[in-house]
């Protein structure tokens, strides 16, 4: 094109668009945590609720005060907008055991033969040893502290009994876009284990085995099977949820959020095309 203002017309709307492209993960994370809200205020005993939190929360000290997006009521929105990891405090053996866990499932599927690599349909870490690895890691607490790094997108405390049955669950929502590396998945593996030995610093009097944290999808996600197979020597059922099983926690068929993202879509597609009919129509000659 040798129409300046129409190029520069159109890479301003394109750039829009890829920042809406990236703030729908974040109204998609925003809306989850109201559709809980929605969810867990059909109880009418407010001391029945789970207590909701989200990643600024989280970094801010409210899990320790025990502030949840309860109390912090219609401006919540304002006061929760920060999605940075933060750093917390954890014993230094179970920190040292996270790492060797790690680096034994990574060492364990390096070594498999090329083609039981390649078979990503296979579950490699079984939900058992999943398991055995996160109480090993828990049974590590004690001792020394080390500041450590951690992620979490929202985490659901219900109550302890006579009021609820005290689970636990930890959401970290996963990039699909940059899971398959495997430092990526290394890393999303070791802040699984790490947000598990936190809970149960936290929550010492809980039975850690009503915990669950794990890495979820927020929209479905398509891959190469030898891709999810690297993913499946260190993950299992217990630690790795699709987005069908989040969005079925959180009691909305992903079909209905499907089609809400497919009209904000069109509506978002129609505003752009309209922005940049009239910005060639103000630089047209008269």
């Amino acid at each position: 094109m040798e129409d300046e203002d129409t190029v520069q017309a159109l890479v301003e709307n394109w750039m829009i668009g890829q920042t809406l492209a990236t703030k729908c993960r974040f109204w998609l994370e925003d809306a989850i945590v109201d559709l809980y809200l929605h969810k867990c205020s059909s109880e009418p005993d407010a001391r029945k609720r789970p207590r909701l939190y989200n990643n600024h929360m989280l970094s801010n000290g409210s899990l320790q005060r025990e502030d949840s997006i309860w109390e912090l009521g219609e401006r919540w929105r304002e006061l929760v907008i920060s999605r940075s990891g933060w750093r917390e405090s954890v014993g230094v053996a179970a920190l040292q055991q996270i790492d060797a866990c790690v680096s034994d499932e990574a060492a364990y599927f390096d070594q498999l033969d090329p083609k039981e690599q390649r078979r990503g349909e296979r579950e490699i870490l079984v939900a058992t040893e999943d398991r055995r690895a996160i109480n090993e890691v828990v049974g590590r607490l004690g001792g020394a502290h080390r500041k450590t790094q951690l992620r979490c997108n929202l985490l659901v405390v219900h109550p302890e009994w006579p009021l609820g049955d005290g689970k636990i669950l930890a959401v970290r929502y996963i990039n699909p876009g940059t899971f398959g590396q495997g430092a990526i998945i290394r890393e999303e593996r070791v802040n699984v284990l790490r947000l598990h030995a936190f809970l149960a610093q936290e929550k010492l009097f809980r039975d850690p085995t009503r915990t669950r944290v794990v890495a979820a999808d927020l929209i479905p996600r398509r891959g190469r099977n030898d891709v999810r197979a690297r993913e499946r020597a260190h993950f299992s059922s217990h630690t790795r949820w699709t987005s069908e099983q989040l969005w079925e926690d959180i009691g909305v068929p992903f079909a209905a959020i499907r089609a809400g993202i497919r009209q904000a879509g069109k509506e978002a597609g129609l505003v752009l095309r309209n922005g940049a009919k009239a910005e060639r129509a103000l630089g047209s000659p008269p």
